[in-house]
């Protein structure tokens, strides 16, 4: 609520690097795990290739950039404590973009959000750019303000209120590590191991073997977006 004047000028400067004049589409996850799922799954599903990204001699090249949730620019910007610092930065943006003369927006901001919360980040939007997000949506995406979209995580079946996870198979998510099951909450330590240590011990070490297929219906919906989005002329 209360910047210094050089945090705040270092705070648009990173902004601008971000979000305005960015070389990629960026991605926005509610987490780091959150990258590590999307970067595989486009990687494994040459569907979306080269849309999303594709091959090459120098390895694999993401046509789309994830936002770094553990570096400085993270903790300048507020977005390294998890969604909810999400309604700060959605009820800025217009503003902040507002107040550059030079403004590029070449490609989109996609922010991912898990279709089960977010309900603060949700009534920010609402509020202030009067377009209403609900669990039963079924839209692509929503397009929020200048170049900022939202994607929701689309319904597994039955299933409404779904988080990321939930496009794996069902049996990964019951995996046991050294006897230990997985929480996709607080997990206790005694008993049960998180997300992070699901995204990189379990996900990250079979990702050639797994099964991808359920994660199509969200990176067509990141697909949809980059096929809506237009430059400002």
């Amino acid at each position: 609520k209360h910047m210094t004047a050089f945090r705040m000028l270092y705070y648009r400067f990173l902004f601008y690097k971000n979000f305005v004049a960015l070389d990629k589409p960026l991605v926005l996850t509610e987490g780091k795990t959150d990258n590590v799922y999307l970067s595989l799954a486009v990687r494994h599903l040459p569907k979306f290739h080269p849309k999303l990204g594709q091959p090459s001699a120098k390895g694999f090249q993401s046509a789309l950039r994830y936002f770094n949730h553990v570096n400085k620019t993270s903790k300048v910007m507020e977005l390294d404590g998890g969604s909810g610092n999400f309604k700060f930065f959605v009820l800025r943006y217009a503003d902040l973009i507002a107040k550059f003369g030079h403004k590029p927006q070449l490609h989109p901001v996609i922010m991912l959000l898990d279709n089960d919360g977010a309900k603060d980040i949700l009534a920010v939007i609402k509020k202030n750019y009067g377009i209403e997000i609900k669990p039963s949506s079924t839209n692509s995406f929503f397009h929020i303000t200048d170049n900022l979209y939202v994607v929701t995580t689309p319904h597994v079946g039955k299933k409404v209120k779904t988080c990321i996870e939930d496009f794996f198979e069902p049996s990964l998510l019951k995996e046991e590590l050294n006897g230990k099951t997985l929480n996709l909450g607080t997990p206790n330590p005694a008993t049960e191991y998180g997300k992070h240590i699901f995204a990189e011990k379990v996900v990250r070490p079979n990702a050639s073997t797994l099964k991808w297929d359920g994660f199509e219906p969200l990176l067509q919906r990141l697909s949809d977006v980059l096929d809506h989005y237009e430059p400002p002329t």
